[in-house]
C-alpha cells in the first residue's frame, strides 16, 4: 500500500503543474495518468500571453520558448462577412505580478500538446513528484467508518510554521464507490456532454458526498491492480473526469460545453507568426482556427457550441472539412496534406460556477470547467487552478482538515480570481451570436488603429473586456 499527501489524477498542464508545485513545497505527491507519454491531446495547442506569464512564474518560459513550435506575435480575426482584423501583440505588455511591477511581453506560442505535456510532466518528475504512467484510475477509495490508519505528515514549506504529526489515510479495506469507471482523462470524440447537472451512476448520492475521499484504485497497463491512499485527491482528468463523477461533483450540460474538431496538416499556405480565428457563418458563434505549429505543421480546428451542433445535427469533423474546402478558405489548402487523422473532443466552459471541492477532493483545469467561453483557451486557467489548489492543499494538511467546509476555500479563491473574466467571456460569447454587430466591430477596428490597440489591450489584460458589453462603447465608435 502506497500513501501520499496528494494523489493527482491526470497529467495534463493542470496536473503536472500541481505536482510540480506540491513537490517543491515538500509534499509527497503521486501523479497518475492512463497514458504513457508522449501522448496526443485534442487542443488548439496555443499558449496565450497569459499562459506564457504563468509558465514564466514556474520558471519555464525560456525552456518553453525553445520547444518545437511557433512564437506568435499577431492574432488575426475575421468576421462572418469576411472582414479581417489584425492585432499586433508586440504593441502591448502585461503587468508582471510576481515582481510587483515591470512588464511581460504579450507574445504567445503554439506548441503541440504531445510536446508540451511531456515537458511539464518531466519537470514535475524532476521536482520530486512520483509519476505513474499507464495507470488507469477506475475507482475512488472512500474512508471507512472504522479503524483508520494514520501516517506521519510531511513538512510542508510555505504553508505555516507547523506540520501535522498525523493524518487520516484511509483504511486498507476502505469502501469503494460504485458507479462509472471510465478511464482517467478520456475525452469523447462525439456525442453529447450529458444532461445539465447530471451526476455519474452513483456520483450524486449524499452518502458519497459526505464520505471523505482517501485514495484511488485501478489497474496498470500490464493489468496488475494498484491502490494508493492519500490525504487529498486532485482531479485533473479532464471533461469526463472520473474524480468529479464519483465524488458527486459532476455538473455538465450542453449549454456549458463546446466541441472541438482538429486536424494537423502540412503545406498550408500563409503560415506566419500569427494565429487566426475565423468566425464563419457555418458555426457562429464558433470559429475555424489556423495555428502554425512549427516545422511546416499547422493545427487546423473548429470550435462550436454543443447546443448548436445538436440543433443543426452537425458532424464536427465533416463540418471542418466542408469549411476548409469552401471558397473562402480553399486557396489556403490547395497543397495541404493531412497528418494523422482528424479527431475531436469536448470543452467544459466556465459559463457557470461549478462546485470544485468536496470531502478530500479538489477539481482543476477542464475537470473544473475552466475553459474560457469566448476564446476556448484552457491552459492558462488550468495553471491558475494548480497554484490555488496546491496553496489550499498545503493549508489543509497543516490544519489536518480535508473537510468539504475547509476545502471550499479553494472554490472561493478560484472564483475570486477567474469569476469576473469568465462571466465577461460568457457574455461576449452570447454577444458574438449577433452577426451584424460582430461584423461591424471587426470592420471598424480594421480601419481604426486606436480601436485595434484597445482590443489588443483587452487581450493583454491591461484594459477590461467588460467595455465590450456596454452600449456606450458602440455609441462612441459609431460617433467617431
Amino acid at each position: 500500500m502506497q500513501e501520499y499527501d496528494l494523489i493527482i489524477v491526470g497529467a495534463g498542464p493542470a496536473g503536472s503543474a500541481a505536482a510540480m508545485l506540491a513537490a517543491r513545497r515538500g509534499m509527497r505527491c503521486a501523479l497518475l495518468d492512463k497514458a504513457s507519454f508522449p501522448r496526443d491531446k485534442v487542443c488548439g495547442d496555443a499558449l496565450s500571453g497569459k499562459s506564457m506569464r504563468l509558465l514564466d512564474e514556474l520558471g519555464f518560459l525560456d525552456p518553453v520558448l525553445q520547444l518545437p513550435g511557433t512564437v506568435i506575435h499577431r492574432v488575426v480575426f475575421s468576421s462572418p462577412d469576411e472582414s479581417v482584423l489584425e492585432i499586433d501583440l508586440r504593441r502591448h505588455a502585461e503587468l508582471h505580478p510576481p515582481s510587483g511591477g515591470g512588464t511581460h511581453r504579450m507574445e504567445g506560442k503554439v506548441v503541440p500538446r504531445r510536446t508540451l505535456d511531456e515537458f511539464l510532466l518531466r519537470q514535475a518528475q524532476a521536482a520530486g513528484a512520483v509519476i505513474h504512467e499507464g495507470c488507469t484510475v477506475q475507482e475512488l477509495v472512500f474512508a471507512g467508518t472504522q479503524a483508520r490508519r494514520t501516517c506521519g505528515g510531511s513538512k510542508i514549506s510555505g504553508a505555516g510554521s507547523a506540520a501535522p504529526t498525523s493524518g487520516a489515510c484511509g483504511p486498507s479495506g476502505a469502501a469503494v464507490a460504485a458507479g462509472a469507471c471510465g478511464p482517467s482523462g478520456a475525452a469523447p470524440t462525439s456525442g453529447a456532454c450529458g444532461p445539465s447537472g447530471a451526476a455519474g451512476a452513483t456520483g450524486g448520492s449524499g452518502a458519497m458526498r459526505s464520505a471523505r475521499i482517501a485514495g484511488v484504485r485501478g489497474t496498470r497497463a500490464d493489468g496488475s491492480p494498484f491502490e494508493f491512499h492519500s490525504r487529498l485527491v486532485l482531479g485533473c482528468d479532464g471533461v469526463t473526469s472520473l474524480v468529479a463523477r464519483q465524488s458527486g461533483l459532476h455538473q455538465r450540460g450542453h449549454r456549458h460545453c463546446r466541441i472541438a474538431a482538429r486536424q494537423y496538416m502540412r503545406d498550408v499556405d500563409g503560415l506566419t507568426d500569427q494565429i487566426e480565428l475565423h468566425f464563419t457563418h457555418e458555426v457562429v458563434p464558433g470559429y475555424l482556427w489556423i495555428f502554425p505549429a512549427g516545422e511546416g505543421l499547422a493545427n487546423i480546428g473548429l470550435g462550436l457550441d454543443c447546443v448548436d451542433r445538436k440543433k443543426r445535427a452537425m458532424n464536427p469533423l465533416q463540418t471542418l472539412q466542408e469549411i476548409i474546402g469552401a471558397p473562402r478558405f480553399r486557396h489556403r489548402f490547395r497543397q495541404a496534406r493531412a497528418v494523422g487523422r482528424a479527431t475531436g473532443g469536448h470543452l467544459p466552459v466556465g459559463s457557470i460556477r461549478r462546485p470544485c471541492s468536496g470531502q478530500g477532493v479538489l477539481l482543476l483545469g477542464d475537470a473544473a470547467g475552466l475553459v474560457d467561453p469566448f476564446t476556448g483557451e484552457g491552459i492558462g486557467n488550468a495553471l491558475i487552478s494548480a497554484h490555488l489548489a496546491v496553496d489550499t492543499a498545503a493549508e489543509a494538511i497543516v490544519a489536518d482538515d480535508a473537510s468539504a467546509e475547509f476545502l471550499r476555500l479553494y472554490d472561493q479563491r478560484l472564483w475570486d480570481q477567474l469569476g469576473s473574466e469568465l462571466r465577461t467571456s460568457a457574455r461576449l460569447h452570447r454577444l458574438s451570436r449577433c452577426r451584424p454587430l460582430f461584423n461591424w466591430v471587426v470592420r471598424r477596428a480594421a480601419h481604426s488603429r486606436e480601436l485595434r490597440d484597445l482590443i489588443g489591450a483587452m487581450m493583454a489584460g491591461t484594459e477590461s473586456r467588460t467595455q465590450l458589453l456596454h452600449p456606450w462603447f458602440y455609441v462612441r465608435w459609431l460617433a467617431g
